[in-house]
């Protein structure tokens, strides 16, 4: 969605009934945080519409994945501050 759509909110608020988890990757393909992606935004809009499914990453282990997986969880927990997700 993130090369494809021009709004990734209003795209992810569309496809609502058709979500049943949802992979998480920056615009580099790396951990949230570490590219462009508005992760708060992504997280918000899923709040939005009460998603209840799964997240994973799907991301490149860079610069390795013990920190990969460290760097997207804390991108999420930070994106989620306030969210009923």
């Amino acid at each position: 969605m993130n090369i494809e759509e021009v709004d990734l909110e209003a795209s992810l608020k569309a496809a609502r009934p058709f979500l049943g988890h949802v992979h998480l990757a920056d615009t580099n393909r790396q951990a949230l945080g570490h590219g462009r992606l508005d992760g708060a935004g992504v997280l918000s809009a899923l709040a939005e519409i009460g998603y209840q499914g799964y997240l994973a990453f799907e991301v490149f282990p860079l610069p390795e994945a013990c920190t990969a997986i460290r760097d997207g969880l804390a991108a999420v927990r930070a994106a989620a501050i306030g969210l009923s997700l």
